[in-house]
This record gives structure tokens, C-alpha cells and sequence, in this order.
């Protein structure tokens, strides 16, 4: 709204509802859309993707999430400092768009929730209708050369939308991705995040493997923290840990491991035992290139693991954890350690018969690493193919 608009709160609830209905129309349509193209004419998709490319149809879908990542990370920023949540017109400055988005946690999410229910819709759609010119991925890979270490803290200012480049392909995505699942103010949105990656991983072309290890290892990191949050609030840890999560799902962990599982199987698995990839021909190629980039990272995934087993040992084991647990003085529920245990069993079972040195090698490092991390001095351990 301009400055010179008198803007009430029934004019916000009104455009919130406004914003919402036309998601939910937009999920329909790309759904219906991606069912019609499979048997429609040859100049169909084609159509379909120049209409999409003209309405600006991707970058405005992925601004807006950016804008609910923001939102977020604002709101939780001037709860802290104890600062008003009323929003002061600013005219059309990013402040002002940040602001507008949503000025409330709860609110923030169900759009966003939406938002990445009509975001995952039109990957699917852009699968079928679009094609990559094959001289564009040299240019491509410049461009995601520099995301391979992407940090939760990179700013977001300096992506800019690609043309005549997926989603997927778009360095704003992954970013928004690694950003959100970082924000730890917002843990409830955590799995419809991971699901949005699970469902999408077969379309995730010749990205795959970046995204793939990007995403695992932001959900390691997960659980580190909420580990070690858990420790810190049980009495294992005096430090307190600097990530410290609020408003938790009771079954986050187990998401956690299921995310994890999900990515690394559709990765090191033989694809004809997977039925998700069965729907859509994935090139070999990009699945040899995230295979490579998991085993990479196994030994940091099995560190995660292990670290999570040895907690469950002491859980079991201890009387003072299962106090704080029953007096509710944690923040984080393990919930029942049979499951927890038998998910990560799940997750390095089918690794250790299908990439034995690769499993015992991650072992032996993290071996290593804990028999002598009290010593400043460490042996790296390199994972060959």
C-alpha cells in the first residue's frame, strides 16, 4: 500500500485471505497443468513455458518466499530486542515488502507453507515444459560454482534471478532452502522444507548434487545443535550452545533422520529399487555426481549419527536425563529411543552393504576424531572413489 493509504487491519486481513486463495488456485492449476501436458501436442509446453517465463510467474514465486524467510528472521529479531510488532508504512521500500509479508510468526508460516506447496507444483510443471539450450551450461555452472559451499549466513542480496533457468537451477533456491532450515526460530516449517527437497530430488537435474550435499549437510548440523541443545538442558553440557531452537515438533529429530535417509538412499542406492525415480528418467550422470559427493561427506554424516546413538545410550541409561524428560524441562523430545534407533539402523544398513569401504572409512574417521580430540593435532582422512 502507498504511504498516503490509510491501511486497516481488516485491509491486511483481507489481502492475507486474498494471497492465500490465489496460491491455492495457482497449486491446482500447476498440478492440473503438469497432468495435460503428458498427452497434449508438441507445441503445448512450449506455449506453456513462454506463458510462465512472460508473467514472471518463477521469480515472483520465489521473491515472496524469500520475503517469508525474511519476515521470519525479522520478527524473531525485534522479539528479542523487545522492539513493537506494529509495522510502519514505508512506501514500496524492501522494508516495508518485508514487513507487509507478515508481520506474525503463525501467519508467516501458513503463507509459506503455501507458498512451498505451489513452489514444488511448478518445479514439477517446469520439468515438463522447459528445455535447457545446451550451450547455457557452461554459463550454468560458473554461476553455481560458487554454491558449493554455501553458508547459511551468505546474503541473500547478491543472488539474482536467471533467466531461462529452472528453479532448481537458481542460486536464490538453494540459498533460501539452506537459510531456512538454519533459522532456528522456525523449526516448524523444518520438514515441509526437507519434504519439499525429498520430492523433488528427481528433478533436481544437473544441480543434484550440490543441492544434495548442501541440504545434508545443513540437516547434520540440525542435529548437532539440537543435540547439544538437549545436553545443555539435561545437564550432560554446561555450555550452553549458541543455536539454540524454540517451538520444536515433538517428532523433530526423527524428521531429521528421515530427511537425511531419504537424500543419502536416493543417492547410493540402486535406482531400480527405488520407486520414486522409476517416475521420472533421471540422468545417470547427475546421480554418479551426487553419489560422489555423499560418500564425500559420509564420515561428517556419520559423525551426526553416532553422536545421536551414544545420547539415546545415555538417555536409557540415566536417571537425570529421564527426570528433566518427565518434568518437561527440555525443549527437545526424543520421544521413544526404539524408534529413533531403529531409523538410524534404517539409514546406514543398506550403506554398509552397498558401499562397505566408504561406511568403514567414515567410521575410522570418526574413530579418529573422537579418540583424539583432545590433541590439536588431527588426522585427515580422504575418501577416494
Amino acid at each position: 500500500y502507498p504511504t498516503h493509504v490509510k491501511v486497516t487491519t481488516q485491509d491486511l486481513i483481507g489481502n492475507r485471505n486474498m494471497q492465500m486463495m490465489s496460491i491455492e488456485i495457482l497449486t491446482l492449476l500447476f498440478t492440473e497443468l503438469a497432468k495435460v501436458i503428458e498427452s497434449s501436442a508438441k507445441g503445448f509446453p512450449s506455449f506453456i513455458s513462454d506463458m510462465l517465463s512472460k508473467c514472471k510467474v518463477q521469480k515472483v514465486i520465489l521473491h515472496c518466499l524469500l520475503s517469508s524467510i525474511f519476515s521470519v528472521q525479522k520478527w524473531h529479531s525485534e522479539k528479542t530486542a523487545g522492539k513493537s510488532m506494529v509495522a510502519v508504512e514505508e512506501g514500496f521500500s524492501e522494508d516495508s515488502l518485508i514487513n507487509f509479508s507478515e508481520d506474525e510468526l503463525d501467519n508467516g508460516s501458513t503463507l509459506q507453507s503455501q507458498l512451498l506447496r505451489v513452489l514444488q507444483r511448478l518445479i514439477v510443471l517446469e520439468h515438463h515444459v522447459m528445455t535447457i539450450p545446451e550451450e547455457n551450461e557452461a554459463g550454468f555452472d560458473f554461476v553455481v560454482s560458487d554454491l558449493e559451499h554455501i553458508s547459511p549466513h551468505q546474503p541473500m542480496t547478491s543472488l539474482q534471478y536467471l533467466h531461462a533457468q529452472p528453479i532448481t537451477c537458481q542460486g536464490m533456491f538453494l540459498c533460501a532452502v539452506i537459510r531456512a532450515l538454519h533459522q532456528h526460530c522456525a523449526c516448524k516449517m523444518h520438514p515441509q522444507w526437507i519434504g519439499l527437497i525429498t520430492s523433488t530430488l528427481p528433478y533436481m537435474g544437473k544441480v543434484l548434487q550440490r543441492v544434495v550435499v548442501s541440504v545434508t549437510l545443513q540437516l547434520c548440523r540440525n542435529l548437532d545443535n539440537l543435540i547439544q541443545q538437549y545436553k545443555y538442558e539435561t545437564g550432560l553440557s554446561d555450555s550452553r550452545p549458541l543455536w539454540v531452537a524454540s517451538i520444536i515438533p515433538p517428532d523433530m529429530i526423527l524428521t531429521l533422520l528421515e530427511g537425511i535417509t531419504a537424500i543419502i538412499h536416493y543417492c547410493l542406492l540402486d535406482p531400480t529399487t527405488q520407486y520414486h525415480q522409476l517416475l521420472v528418467n533421471v540422468d545417470q550422470k547427475h546421480l554418479v555426481e551426487a553419489r560422489s559427493g555423499i560418500l564425500s561427506i559420509l564420515h561428517m554424516i556419520m559423525s551426526s549419527v553416532t553422536l545421536l546413538w551414544s545420547i539415546l545410550h545415555q538417555a536409557d541409561a540415566s536417571e537425570k536425563m529421564a527426570v528433566a524428560a518427565s518434568a518437561s524441562v527440555t525443549t527437545i523430545n526424543l520421544g521413544a529411543t526404539k524408534n529413533l534407533r531403529q531409523q538410524i539402523l534404517e539409514l546406514l544398513g543398506p550403506i554398509s552393504m552397498n558401499h562397505g569401504v566408504h561406511f568403514m572409512a567414515a567410521i575410522a574417521f570418526v574413530w579418529n576424531e573422537r579418540r583424539q580430540n583432545k590433541t590439536p593435532s588431527r588426522t585427515k582422512v580422504i575418501l577416494e572413489k
